[in-house]
């Protein structure tokens, strides 16, 4: 397979150069992207996922393909969610004929999802599964050290619905012990956070 035109983004610079350049942006038929690239606070961008978005807003069709390390849940979750990608391949699947079979699949509009992911993601929306993307984050922030006092900074909850959902969340992982810190270790085991 081979390329025409090959952007690298490695700095917050690379970001503002090529979002700025909307012309270039509409040449692009497939984008490549990392979930954990540099932060840019001038173009309000925290990770892969928001660089993503934004060069969807510029192009609307753009095929996306996300490489990553991360097997959070909840964070492939909202790339699955947010960007639609065509396919999502964990690093450590990833070879050339990995890639080269994504890039053709998702340039003929078929998905293309590595073994790991297939496996997160059909857990994730399988029917019995009843935790929320909103559930996915409040597990996010409490790993992150948040107390439940700030978390409706990060949420639209109130104390009392988040106290109600971190008593649903030991119910489904089978945790009897109110400790947010058992919550979160047992979160982390079952992979549905980092």
């Amino acid at each position: 397979m081979k390329f025409d035109q090959i952007d690298c983004v490695s700095t917050p610079d690379d970001m503002e150069k090529i979002l700025s350049d909307p012309d270039r942006i509409q040449h692009y038929d497939l984008a490549f992207l990392d979930l954990q690239i540099p932060l840019n606070k001038e173009l309000d961008i925290r990770d892969g996922i928001d660089f993503g978005r934004a060069l969807m807003d510029i192009k609307h069709d753009l095929k996306t393909i996300i490489i990553t390390n991360e097997t959070s849940h909840s964070l492939l979750l909202r790339a699955y969610k947010e960007l639609s990608p065509f396919s999502i391949i964990i690093k450590a699947e990833m070879n050339l004929e990995t890639l080269e079979k994504a890039a053709s699949m998702a340039l003929e509009g078929e998905n293309f999802w590595s073994s790991t992911f297939s496996e997160i993601i059909k857990a994730v929306l399988n029917d019995d599964n009843t935790f929320t993307q909103e559930d996915y984050k409040l597990l996010e922030l409490l790993s992150s050290g948040v107390p439940t006092k700030d978390i409706p900074e990060y949420l639209p909850w109130s104390v009392s619905k988040i106290e109600k959902r971190k008593k649903k969340l030991r119910e489904e992982l089978n945790i009897e012990s109110k400790s947010v810190l058992k919550l979160v270790a047992m979160a982390r085991k079952k992979g549905l956070i980092s």
